[in-house]
């Protein structure tokens, strides 16, 4: 992984490549044998009762279904499990039987991203990186560069040209550097990894470190707790890179011998402008207000469409104005401020509804997955 693996116990995260199996516990992103993506290993879950402690949830509380050393000193912000809101009046209002939602935003960084950012920081530090360097639209450069500052790691955050300026204003708070790219995505992720190469330094890709997508895991695992070991019928995710998506998939796939998890249907929600997942064409990615999921070519594409097939899910597209309009209402009839990307998963949603795709005795869960403050 690095310059100088810390001595002392080994680390028991596990990693794998689809195609060529088990990879080490320190590897960053790329199989070494095929340049492929990792992900983090099965972990099955025999009973409710390792995913319902008695503990407060939150990313350390899921060590023990994560791999990580009790023993081991954790780098935190103070992070706990976030709340988990039942929408009543909004989802009256749509024909909802039952929705709640995720208040990711109540992150330490105010995004859903810490959940990853936490642990790819960690490891970082622990096997004596100086810094990293990552692209990102926002959310996770802002959770990164949170972490770095809490680990006292150098970090330098490449943006798109569309990025918003309040997250970039974040970024720049925590000590980071940022370096605004002009064009796609792919333009921003190009010159962070052309730029990774100073001693001490590594591309700490969020979509490529399978420990970030491991932290992703903690998302299903905090739900089912407050669920008290039940399961919804509906997750809805907007879907840029996928990282939250794919983390619940997996770990429910670790969850799936207990009842009621092999039934949970995993959806996408993207901007109509840039929805790779339905084929359209992205050449508008420009145009959208949710610039988290603009993102014309997901890495792990391959990986979102064999997780919604594995689960039965839809990819639902969006307009602006419906984007505008959810935010609105949930903002007006809950209290619940979000940014235009989170707001993206409740507008899929009420189509559904309105589709006949999620039923009216059926529940949902969507995750609030920014704060409306960064936009």
């Amino acid at each position: 992984m690095g310059p100088g693996q810390r001595a002392g116990r080994e680390l028991k995260l596990e990693f794998r490549c689809p195609q060529c199996g088990p990879a080490a516990p320190d590897q960053l992103a790329l199989c070494p044998a095929c340049r492929g993506l990792l992900e983090p290993a099965p972990r099955p879950i025999a009973s409710v009762g390792e995913v319902v402690p008695r503990s407060d949830p939150g990313i350390w509380a899921w060590g023990h279904l994560l791999g990580l050393d009790p023993d081991e000193r954790p780098l935190t912000l103070g992070e706990a499990g976030v709340p988990l809101l039942d929408l009543h009046r909004w989802g009256a209002r749509f024909g909802f039987g039952s929705c709640q939602t995720m208040l990711e935003y109540h992150s330490p960084s105010g995004s859903f991203k810490d959940r990853g950012a936490l642990l790819t920081a960690w490891r970082l530090r622990r096997s004596g990186f100086a810094g990293l360097v990552e692209d990102s639209s926002g959310n996770a450069g802002a959770a990164l560069a949170a972490y770095c500052a809490a680990a006292g790691l150098e970090c330098h955050i490449f943006a798109p040209g569309r990025a918003d300026p309040p997250k970039l204003a974040q970024i720049q708070a925590y000590g980071a550097r940022v370096t605004v790219v002009p064009g796609p995505r792919e333009a921003a992720r190009d010159r962070a990894i052309a730029a990774a190469g100073a001693p001490g330094s590594v591309y700490a890709s969020h979509v490529r470190d399978p420990g970030f997508l491991l932290g992703m895991k903690t998302f299903a695992y905090d739900l089912v707790w407050h669920r008290g070991g039940e399961f919804p019928d509906h997750i809805v995710f907007p879907t840029g890179n996928g990282g939250l998506l794919l983390g619940t998939f997996l770990a429910l796939v670790d969850m799936s011998g207990l009842p009621g998890a092999e039934s949970v249907r995993l959806h996408a929600a993207q901007a109509e402008v840039c929805a790779p997942l339905a084929g359209h064409d992205a050449a508008g990615t420009a145009g959208t207000i949710a610039s988290g999921i603009a993102v014309a070519a997901p890495e792990r594409i391959g990986q979102i469409k064999a997780a919604l097939a594995a689960r039965g899910g839809d990819v639902v597209t969006v307009s602006d104005n419906e984007i505008k309009q959810a935010r609105a209402d949930l903002a007006v009839h809950e209290g619940v401020y979000v940014e235009p990307t989170a707001a993206a998963g409740f507008a899929a949603a009420v189509q559904m509804v309105r589709a006949g795709l999620i039923g009216p005795g059926e529940s949902v869960v969507i995750p609030a997955t920014g704060t409306g403050l960064k936009a």
